[in-house]
């Protein structure tokens, strides 16, 4: 039986709402470089240091129990019974690349059937942020991305929503924009000096 397992923790830097600085916000199971790894929906710590070790040369089987009890001690942010941004409860077994198994997948589907889901916490939203500060879409990324959205428009919108929105708008005013105002002002400003286009007696011929 191989015992190269190990339970790790991420360890906060600084107090916050969700716990003091020293507490955990996350446990795992690691294998290899799996602690250090940023393929995470919790950003580990800038400082290597605040990355700790629990308990190393374990089996699979002994690690996920260990994970299980840990994030069991410390609880869960959102399910507000602790200081953990983990998911879930742990012990899901992965296979290779990282990934939940079908079972495991279809039971957390199941638990997340017909819940919203809030607000990340923000300093988990500042984690993600960091993780991804500085970084540049490459050519073959922004093409890709392009050509997925191809074609794709915003449609015509539904008439329930045009007056729910017309609703919304009624009997308010904008004292902004009254003539006069500054943004007025503003507008015509940067319309001083240029001519209008021929479009507009245009698309009144066509319209007629």
């Amino acid at each position: 039986m191989d015992k190269k397992f190990y339970v790790y923790t991420y360890i906060r830097a600084n107090s916050t709402k969700y716990g003091v600085a020293g507490t955990p916000y996350y446990v795992g199971k690691g294998l290899g470089k799996r602690a250090w790894s940023k393929n995470h929906h919790v950003q580990p710590p800038s400082d290597s240091s605040l990355i700790q070790m629990v308990s190393v040369g374990m089996s699979e089987k002994d690690a996920l129990q260990a994970e299980m009890l840990l994030i069991h001690l410390y609880g869960r942010v959102d399910r507000k019974t602790g200081c953990l941004f983990n998911r879930t409860d742990g012990g899901e077994k992965r296979f290779k690349g990282g990934g939940h198994g079908p079972e495991t997948r279809r039971k957390m589907a199941a638990a997340k059937l017909g819940k919203k889901r809030g607000p990340n916490p923000p300093e988990w939203n500042e984690r993600i942020a960091a993780g991804n500060r500085g970084k540049v879409k490459s050519p073959e990324t922004c093409a890709k991305i392009a050509q997925a959205k191809m074609g794709q428009g915003t449609g015509k919108r539904p008439p329930e929503w045009c007056a729910a929105v017309s609703r919304g708008k009624t009997g308010k005013s904008r004292p902004d924009m009254k003539s006069g105002s500054e943004i007025q002002r503003r507008i015509a400003a940067t319309r001083t000096g240029k001519k209008r286009g021929p479009y507009r007696k245009h698309a009144i011929l066509v319209a007629m």
